[in-house]
């Protein structure tokens, strides 16, 4: 019987003590290995099983001035840059005349195309904006615009 007699009979092995600590040691290192790749699979099924799931955020702007109301769609924009796949529905409305073509909803459209979204009119008075996750908008690089998102207070 060896030195390590009496703690090779409780580990149940005729194994050195040295042998079996680094058994155990390769045993928790491969568990953890196992645990990350289960981590990795689970989020690839969650992935493949959403992604065509679109998160659908609407604000009503309609009634505003038109520089609050752009404000208060660039704040929304920025919120929704963390979010990988939304829809952003802005209630316009159609304008004083009725038309369908209000200031509002054409400052929307033009924003819109100036930073290179994808918009569609859903009927006269909401335009839907599809945000694809994280990007960098051209409107916080240009600070003397006068329509600064950071010149709004929300009272």
């Amino acid at each position: 019987m060896g030195p390590f007699g009496g703690i090779m009979i409780e580990c149940g092995t005729n194994q050195p003590i040295e042998k079996v600590l680094a058994a155990e040691d390769a045993g928790k290192h491969y568990r953890e290995l196992g645990r990350i790749e289960d981590e990795k699979a689970s989020r690839n099924i969650f992935e493949a099983r959403n992604k065509h799931i679109t998160n659908t955020v609407t604000i009503d702007l309609h009634g505003q001035h038109v520089q609050h109301a752009m404000n208060l769609l660039k704040i929304h924009m920025m919120i929704c840059i963390c979010i990988p796949s939304v829809l952003l529905r802005v209630i316009t409305g159609c304008g004083s005349e009725g038309t369908g073509k209000g200031k509002l909803k054409r400052s929307v459209i033009e924003l819109a195309e100036k930073e290179h979204i994808e918009w569609r009119e859903e009927n006269s008075g909401t335009v839907a904006l599809r945000l694809g996750g994280p990007r960098e908008y051209r409107f916080l690089e240009h600070e003397s615009d006068s329509d600064q998102v950071g010149n709004f207070n929300i009272d």
